[in-house]
């Protein structure tokens, strides 16, 4: 009898998981929105929406020295100017010296039905100067969690929708002074 019981929970277990898994399968990608938020020092503004009707979550980055520091994964910015070639720059915190002391964890955005998460991003110098021009500007983040190598206090997330890929912005212009312009 006791044995019946479990192998039942087990089945409603996996049916459950099952219908989570390819309701989770379906739910649209989060959209990536990059503005221009202010002019001196150069900042920029990045949105993760989720306009579908399920939650999800994105890994953008990593947690650094038990919350210390919250640092960016893979950010990159594409430029394109008519008659050259499109450039890509790589986003480099101007904050952050490179010294990593304590844990390291996964920076996990929660993102319900409607939602949008924001970072403002402040540029580095060597950031900056590519952006001394006007230039047609989008996003590109990459989430790609690693977690699977992190402690056993994380492992109940594998449980939690979490959307991997790559997110693209739409194109803003970007001139010298900062102001976004839609054509």
């Amino acid at each position: 009898m006791r044995r019946t019981v479990v192998q039942a929970a087990l089945a409603g277990f996996v049916v459950a998981l099952s219908a989570w898994s390819a309701r989770a399968q379906s739910a649209p990608l989060p959209r990536l929105v990059l503005q221009c938020a202010q002019r001196t020092p150069l900042t920029l503004r990045l949105e993760i929406h989720n306009d579908g009707s399920e939650p999800t979550a994105i890994v953008i980055g990593d947690i650094l020295a038990n919350d210390r520091k919250y640092l960016l994964g893979s950010l990159a910015f594409v430029l394109h100017r008519d008659g050259a070639a499109d450039a890509t720059v790589e986003y480099v915190d101007p904050n952050f010296n490179g010294i990593v002391g304590g844990r390291v964890d996964e920076w996990l955005v929660a993102l319900p039905p409607g939602s949008a998460y924001s970072l403002v991003l402040p540029m580095s110098d060597s950031v900056r100067r590519n952006f001394l021009q006007p230039a047609d500007v989008s996003a590109r983040l990459v989430a790609n969690p690693h977690w699977h190598n992190s402690s056993s206090d994380l492992a109940g997330l594998r449980f939690v929708h979490l959307w991997t890929g790559t997110l693209v912005s739409e194109s803003v212009r970007i001139s010298e002074s900062c102001q976004e312009r839609r054509d």
